[in-house]
């Protein structure tokens, strides 16, 4: 699991970023908007297209395998 500060066009947001690996790789995206709602966004691909989805400054990262 990882936190980013990412910048839009109105300022920045919050983005918790998870990836989970099975029979295909599924990334999870969770954007926290300046208002306090929520948007989620999940998708399936390899690893090389989903890593290029990670934009922003890392805040918090959680080594895999711990919780």
């Amino acid at each position: 699991m990882r936190s980013m500060l990412t910048e839009y066009e109105d300022g920045f947001r919050t983005r918790y970023i998870g990836v989970f690996r099975g029979n295909s790789q599924l990334l999870v995206v969770v954007r926290i908007n300046q208002d306090g709602t929520m948007v989620y966004n999940y998708m399936h691909g390899s690893d090389k297209r989903l890593n290029q989805l990670r934009v922003g400054q890392l805040i918090y990262t959680r080594e895999e395998g711990k919780r």
